[in-house]
């Protein structure tokens, strides 16, 4: 059925570009009289946008469809899809090594579209590989320039032809209506609609800025700035999620999902940044508890093995308590030697995030004084458990909600307690 269709589009072909052009020869190029001009993948508003033209863009037209849609060449900029397998690849050129391999027309807006078939590439031909990808699968895939007799479509009504090929040229008007082999598989599939116009009332597509879409992914963007900015333990996303996808279902600007889809992916990336400091926090509270019960237990050996007497020595001078009570008191911080930025016990910590630091100076008393970030050529691996005094930057870090200490030199201390 779509063969006989495609055969009836073709005989009106003819009626349809003399409605533009009584002398047009194909091909020609023509240039764009306006901007935000949407190319697609098919003669028609249903096939997915490709690309976009700006006023004084040239093209070159290879055919007049119905409805007023023109056959170019791809612009600049544009590229196709072919699946990895069956292509045999060296350097930037694929050679096709299986008997039929289907060409999928690609979009600058999405690069999940990728249902158009355009063409089939036969064995040994060779295509212009300029990136790889994946179809929705999963399956690999191979970024290519658009091969030979590949075309996209754009609304003739903003074209003008600015120059024609000679009548001798090998692809003439007479050749593209009744069908040419090459050219009539330029497209697989084909709208249901297509070819329904009376006599030269053409709806031309009309690709008008929706600014109030824009105007709400702006505002979507300043309160996802907000959130942002705040500290980590403070962020949540989920309304702000919820009024991203609302936007996406609710615009059908071409390009707009992509737009969105990039917000979202960003969401998911500060919750997995929240959700590792987190588990940074959570191990520093259990390195705490761990000390202190490790502090207790030393404290409880040393009073069953050395008791204390009773009631204080006379014989001693009346300064001696003063003394004992000074040297015997825990002293909450470190008393740190003037050369050194900061001083305490390193311990490494778990967090399997590339970016995030690895080590943290501790007190003696198991309080967290700062991350670690060792200056290329310093491994703190063989000082952990150990007190050591460091030099170097130090500052508070947003993200990690406590010190950062960038380190220069490390050296082993004796801390007081």
């Amino acid at each position: 059925m779509r063969l006989v269709f495609a055969a009836l589009s073709s005989l009106l072909l003819a009626p349809a570009a003399q409605a533009f052009n009584d002398t047009a020869d194909f091909p020609y190029e023509a240039t764009v009289g306006s901007d935000n001009v949407i190319v697609r993948s098919g003669p028609g508003g249903r096939y997915y946008p490709t690309g976009r033209l700006s006023s004084g863009d040239r093209v070159i037209v290879h055919r007049h469809d119905p409805g007023g849609w023109f056959m170019v060449s791809p612009p600049q900029g544009s590229f196709s899809w072919i699946p990895a397998e069956g292509v045999q690849v060296a350097g930037t050129t694929g050679t096709i090594t299986a008997s039929s391999v289907a060409v999928r027309v690609g979009s600058r807006f999405d690069e999940t579209d990728q249902d158009v078939v355009s063409r089939q590439l036969s064995r040994d031909e060779t295509v212009q590989v300029i990136g790889r990808g994946q179809d929705k699968t999963g399956k690999p895939l191979l970024k290519i320039a658009p091969p030979r007799l590949e075309y996209r479509w754009v609304s003739g009504g903003v074209l003008a032809p600015v120059s024609r090929k000679k009548p001798n040229q090998p692809i003439t008007k007479s050749r593209t209506a009744t069908g040419n082999r090459q050219v009539s598989r330029s497209t697989i599939q084909v709208p249901d609609n297509a070819g329904k116009t009376s006599g030269s009332k053409i709806a031309y597509e009309s690709t008008p800025i929706n600014k109030p879409a824009y105007q709400a992914l702006e505002d979507l963007d300043k309160t996802f700035g907000k959130i942002a900015g705040g500290p980590p333990a403070g962020w949540s996303f989920k309304k702000l999620e919820t009024d991203y996808r609302q936007l996406m279902e609710s615009t059908r600007i071409p390009g707009f999902r992509t737009l969105i889809r990039r917000r979202l992916a960003a969401i998911n990336r500060y919750r997995q940044r929240q959700l590792t400091l987190k588990e940074i926090q959570a191990l520093a509270e259990s390195t705490n508890r761990r000390d202190a019960a490790i502090r207790q237990a030393g404290l409880q050996v040393t009073k069953n093995t050395n008791p204390q007497p009773t009631t204080p020595s006379r014989s001693k001078p009346t300064t001696q308590p003063t003394t004992t009570q000074q040297t015997t008191q825990p002293t909450p911080t470190p008393r740190l030697s003037p050369q050194f930025t900061g001083a305490g016990i390193v311990r490494p910590i778990a967090t399997n995030h590339p970016k995030l630091p690895s080590f943290v100076l501790v007190a003696p008393d198991g309080r967290l004084l700062a991350f670690l970030q060792p200056a290329a050529g310093i491994s703190l691996a063989g000082w952990v458990n150990r007190s050591v005094g460091v030099t170097g930057p130090r500052g508070f870090n947003r993200d990690l909600q406590a010190d950062l200490l960038q380190i220069r030199s490390i050296h082993p201390v004796r801390l007081r307690r």
